[in-house]
């Protein structure tokens, strides 16, 4: 129908991303640019209404989140960069938040920025993430 099919499901925020989980599609996050205060939002209903999942998360001007990924073997682990607060891990479907980004070099915000962030499909524990700041980092353990 060239496009003529999509329908709007949410407009309560300016969005960054969004991803399903890969074992219940009726299981969305959205992670948001936190005008409405929030900075990542659940949905179990296929994204007819979503609520706040971001207990750990940074807030205020670093409270920006972008890249999202879940994992396929075990989707109640999650993670999200943000601008200017690192890299962020949930084990529990994002009910709550941590950092896991030490040894990634901090000094400015530029270090701190997450500008992408990709799982390897074979091994989920595998990451990489890119910084505004030139540089790229890999685990192999979730950031662990």
């Amino acid at each position: 129908d060239g496009g003529q099919g999509w329908t709007r499901v949410d407009a309560s925020d300016a969005f960054a991303s969004v991803t399903v989980d890969p074992t219940d599609s009726s299981i969305v996050y959205a992670s948001t640019l936190g005008g409405s205060g929030h900075t990542l939002l659940k949905s179990i209903d296929g994204g007819a209404t979503f609520v706040p999942r971001d207990a750990g998360l940074p807030v205020g001007e670093t409270a920006n989140t972008g890249f999202l990924q879940v994992d396929p073997r075990r989707p109640s682990v999650l993670y999200v960069g943000t601008e200017d607060g690192g890299m962020f891990k949930s084990t529990d479907g994002a009910a709550s938040w941590f950092p896991i980004h030490r040894g990634m070099g901090f000094a400015t915000h530029y270090d701190r920025s997450i500008t992408g962030l990709a799982m390897d499909p074979d091994e989920p524990d595998t990451l990489y993430t890119a910084t505004a700041y030139h540089s790229v980092y890999k685990t192999r353990t979730g950031g662990q």
